[in-house]
């Protein structure tokens, strides 16, 4: 039998290579091989969660994993845009805002600003951009 840090230590390396959906389905292998209690032994582990180890479980009983998996599980540039790529008058707005209050070497990279977020907030907000 396996000792927990053994357990421990093989759930670890497979938690760095694995993604959220192949590791649902490789604990809850594991668990089921392992036998009668083992799924609330390798649930009590730091890292694996019962609710995970159930619908793993479940994917495994409705025969789930013939289905090619992929490296990612969610679509790639999903989300919401940035404000910046909605509205290309924003970048020249906050630039217009912060240049005379800007210091230092303009040929480096590292410069700074006098001004707060908060007073730029208010001025963006007077020019009708929706930021937060």
């Amino acid at each position: 039998m396996q000792t927990d840090a053994l357990l421990q230590e093989k759930y670890n390396f497979l938690n760095k290579l694995l993604n959220e959906k192949d590791r649902r389905i490789v604990f809850a292998a594991e668990a089921k091989s392992l036998g009668r209690g083992w799924l609330s032994k390798v649930s009590k582990l730091p890292g694996v969660i019962r609710v995970s180890l159930n619908a793993g479980l479940k994917e495994l009983n409705e025969d789930l994993i013939n289905v090619p998996l992929k490296s990612k599980n969610r679509k790639e540039s999903g989300g919401r845009k940035t404000e910046m790529q909605k509205n290309e008058s924003l970048v020249k707005d906050i630039e217009d805002i912060v240049s005379p209050y800007t210091m230092g070497d303009p040929m480096k990279p590292l410069q700074w600003t006098s001004k707060s977020l908060r007073k730029i907030d208010e001025v963006l907000k007077e020019k009708n951009h929706k930021i937060s």
